[in-house]
């Protein structure tokens, strides 16, 4: 038989990173909170989970076990009394089948992102949250809890559910690729998942001048703000919330895109850059900045926070521009149109440099792309419209 024996032990972040440790087991029989035994010395931790250690054959394995400290407790007595029980039984000379213990999806997902985030996958764990947050609502709806119970059926329910939150095709699609990595990556046959949802692949979005025009005209001043950064400097989302005054130079017109690992933020493909500002948004950036003294981020809240809300912003804002279609998924759920999002901004900050002779290689540095095909990728919009005019010229 396997060796059985099972360990509680703290999985805690230290100074040196994530690390695991001995659970602290007090005189009285009873767990102490947070602490974790570091060289036979007691030592207490601000973030921690619990976890069961054990050995499957000579492989060791982590089975999470919560944050509460005596739920965890008393889930590692129960393994040691079943461990008993199937001693005694051995000893008896009865047959006990090892079982592996079934995996519960809550306690899995969690660990998938802890995973991600002690990765530095900062963006990457964010995305998994999303999607993970949605699935297991759904799931708690079917009343699946363990991963071995999620089939084909439970996957299209999934689907289901995106939709009535008002998720478009492409963004089901997203979602249920996050989830199915999750569910291989848990132990799940993809063979019982299904097909991967379909959906229709659009040209790239770029605004045009009406848009903009029409968006800028509806903004107030901080918002005005926000889109004259994204649409000048084509910052992703996450650079843009994460923006501080410090990483501007307005005296040389530079922007600074630079990780922030204190606050959770890490640069998409690990390379800072440096983006040369027009005039129109040094200026911009100046007058702003007179109004928000005291203040760490450009963007910042009205409580001095990043903004973790652009996308819905710019929701609101498009409304208020009366540019909704009123055909889409999320403007008959919400009023929140499509095909207004913050990425468009980088394909337009693209085009336009693009539209004025900047080369391709320049854009893609600007753009921070680890290769030139996604650069590409951006200006299929502005490939096609140039194709129009040109059409728009011949003599039939």
């Amino acid at each position: 038989m396997a060796n059985r024996k099972v360990a509680l032990v703290i999985y805690a972040k230290t100074d040196a990173g994530w690390r695991r440790y001995p659970a602290v087991i007090g005189k009285n029989k009873k767990i102490r909170p947070g602490y974790g035994s570091v060289q036979d010395n007691d030592v207490k931790f601000d973030q921690y989970r619990y976890e069961l250690r054990r050995y499957k054959g000579s492989k060791l394995t982590y089975e999470p076990a919560g944050t509460d400290a005596a739920a965890a407790y008393g889930k590692w007595k129960i393994e040691e009394i079943k461990i008993a029980a199937l001693e005694k039984a051995k000893d008896a000379g009865l047959k006990v089948a090892d079982e592996e213990p079934r995996k519960i999806l809550r306690d899995e997902a969690a660990r998938y992102i802890q995973r991600a985030e002690d990765r530095g996958k900062d963006e990457a764990s964010v995305t998994y949250a999303k999607a993970l947050e949605h699935f297991l609502d759904a799931m708690d709806k079917r009343v699946i809890r363990f991963v071995d119970e999620v089939d084909e059926d439970a996957m299209i329910a999934f689907q289901g559910w995106l939709r009535k939150l008002g998720n478009g095709d492409r963004t089901i699609r997203n979602k249920h690729d996050a989830v199915r990595g999750f569910l291989m990556w848990a132990g799940a046959d993809k063979k019982n998942l299904g097909p991967k949802p379909s959906y229709e692949k659009r040209l790239p979005h770029a605004y045009t001048r009406d848009e903009v025009s029409s968006l800028l005209g509806a903004s107030d001043e901080y918002m005005t703000v926000v889109l004259d950064v994204l649409r000048m400097a084509g910052l992703r989302e996450r650079e843009a919330a994460f923006l501080e005054w410090d990483d501007l130079d307005l005296k040389r017109a530079i922007l600074h895109v630079r990780s922030k690992p204190a606050e959770g933020f890490k640069i998409k493909d690990k390379e800072e850059r440096a983006i040369p500002l027009p005039d129109e948004l040094v200026k911009t950036l100046r007058n702003w900045k007179e109004n928000r003294k005291g203040k760490r981020w450009v963007l910042a809240t009205k409580t001095g926070k990043p903004q973790t809300k652009l996308l819905l912003h710019m929701k609101w804002l498009a409304r208020r521009a009366g540019l909704n279609c009123g055909k889409c998924t999320g403007c008959e759920a919400r009023q929140e149109c499509e095909n207004y999002d913050l990425h468009s901004w980088r394909r337009t900050y693209a085009t336009t440099l693009a539209r004025a002779g900047v080369d391709v290689h320049a854009i893609r540095d600007l753009l921070g792309h680890s290769d030139l095909q996604t650069t590409l990728a951006y200006l299929g919009g502005m490939k096609t419209e140039e194709k129009r005019k040109a059409i728009a010229k011949v003599q039939w």
